[in-house]
């Protein structure tokens, strides 16, 4: 599973970080995260699968940015490749997913059953984001012949 980070997910970080704040506010958001991602803008990155959730992602290491690898919200993601969230089933209780076909006998106890959750698709993007992305998408198809 891959996730591509919008060419500005660093400045977008930072605006989610002061939505809603006086003019004023200052220090809201963490100036190292923001350093790290301005790294990655716009870039493919490589997703842990092992704890999945539906508004965030959790990337592999990425080689000379993070040895951990990064927590990146939606809201900075462009598009995702081979997303095997939908489908399965989010286990709050323990933070395994599992295919919905494949729930293990002692999640399904009445005391467990309610943190049971389905992976639902984010919520769709906004019709500017989809614009945008059609465009890119069209431009990488069909690139303009450099003379």
């Amino acid at each position: 599973m891959k996730i591509k980070l919008f060419p500005e997910a660093a400045s977008q970080y930072v605006r989610r970080c002061y939505k809603g704040m006086p003019a004023s506010a200052y220090g809201l958001h963490n100036e190292a995260y923001c350093n790290l991602l301005e790294q990655v803008n716009d870039k493919w990155l490589d997703v842990e699968t092992d704890f999945l959730f539906s508004d965030q992602f959790n990337t592999a290491p990425i080689e000379g940015v993070s040895v951990n690898g990064l927590r990146v919200m939606w809201t900075e993601v462009e598009f995702i490749e081979g997303d095997i969230r939908p489908g399965r089933v989010l286990d709050q209780w323990t933070n395994c997913h599992y295919a919905a076909n494949e729930i293990p006998a002692e999640c399904m106890t009445e005391e467990r059953k309610k943190y049971l959750n389905l992976f639902k698709t984010p919520i769709s993007r906004t019709k500017q984001e989809l614009y945008r992305g059609v465009k890119l998408y069209l431009k990488e198809l069909f690139p303009k012949n450099e003379k």
